[in-house]
């Protein structure tokens, strides 16, 4: 009989900040959230590994506007 082997799976909840784009000063606190977790989470979609997936929908936390 063969032997079949088992994988545990840890979830993990982490807070990753992702530079997005550049803000306007027009934008809307609503705008700037909605808009930050839809590229957001497209980014982290985008770039993680293959032995790594977002497990649910991304939370947003909160934005970080740097002046560069």
């Amino acid at each position: 009989m063969p032997s079949t082997t088992t994988t545990v799976y840890a979830v993990i909840k982490a807070t990753i900040e992702i530079p997005v784009r550049s803000s306007s000063p027009q934008e809307t606190l609503e705008e700037l959230q909605r808009v930050s977790l839809k590229e957001g989470e497209a980014i982290l979609r985008g770039h993680l590994p293959e032995k790594f997936r977002l497990v649910g929908n991304p939370e947003f936390s909160h934005a970080v506007v740097r002046t560069a």
